[in-house]
């Protein structure tokens, strides 16, 4: 699959996510579902939270099967904190 670069820019809001893999599945859904770059067929890359110093960058893949849009998110972290479900 070709590359096919695009922006998105929130000139409403202040960043303050690192990185949201879970914001970014629901987006790679879309992408796939509405054949964004001419396929349903997606694997793209994101990279977010530059403007706070934290940056991330996580992969997405998706494709429409038919009604049913598969979504794998992927990527590396840095934990930066730790809990426990009691």
């Amino acid at each position: 699959m070709a590359s096919t670069p695009f922006y998105i820019v929130d000139v409403f809001a202040e960043q303050k996510y690192a990185g949201t893999g879970s914001a970014n599945s629901g987006f790679a859904a879309y992408l796939a579902k509405h054949r964004y770059v001419g396929t349903d067929r997606i694997d793209v890359r994101v990279e977010q939270g530059y403007e706070i110093g934290r940056p991330s960058l996580i992969y997405l893949k998706a494709q429409d099967r038919g009604g049913t849009i598969h979504v794998e998110v992927g990527g590396e972290v840095i934990p930066i904190a730790q809990g426990r479900l009691l």
